[in-house]
């Protein structure tokens, strides 16, 4: 059998422009990460076939899981997650590399210019919790 390639394109799903900034910052995050990033104020414009990009995806990345039934993701082997899960879970696989993605991140801000506990505590005003209590473990280190 044929191993399938691996994917490496997120999928964005927000509910309301009020989650257009979020989306925009998770989107930066995720491309500053290596993936590439599908999200309706990034790339997909009206009239794009999103269901075809979505089989595409290695995951989707919404706060509405009730739009993404897994009967519908399953057989596409695609699965649905909150950002704060999928950021952690990506953090976890290479902690080092992770850190230091995000120390780069963070050295980026100019205006103002943020700490490291403050950066955690724009993490947490985002909602992403988990992330921010996994990076506090290498507080010394971003």
């Amino acid at each position: 059998m044929d191993q399938e390639e691996p994917r490496e394109a997120i999928f964005i799903s927000h509910a309301s422009p009020e989650q257009n900034m979020f989306t925009l910052w998770l989107g930066a995050k995720l491309a500053a990460m290596g993936y590439e990033v599908w999200a309706d104020v990034l790339r997909l414009k009206g009239g794009d076939d999103w269901q075809r990009k979505l089989e595409q995806a290695q995951a989707v990345v919404t706060e509405n899981n009730a739009d993404f039934p897994e009967a519908v993701l399953t057989p596409l082997n695609i699965e649905a997650r909150t950002a704060d899960e999928f950021i952690a879970d990506t953090i976890a696989l290479d902690e080092g590399k992770a850190v230091a993605a995000i120390r780069t991140l963070r050295t980026r801000l100019t205006r103002p210019e943020m700490s490291a506990e403050g950066y955690l505590r724009s993490l947490e005003a985002h909602g992403l919790f988990v992330t921010a209590s996994l990076l506090n473990n290498h507080i010394e280190s971003i």
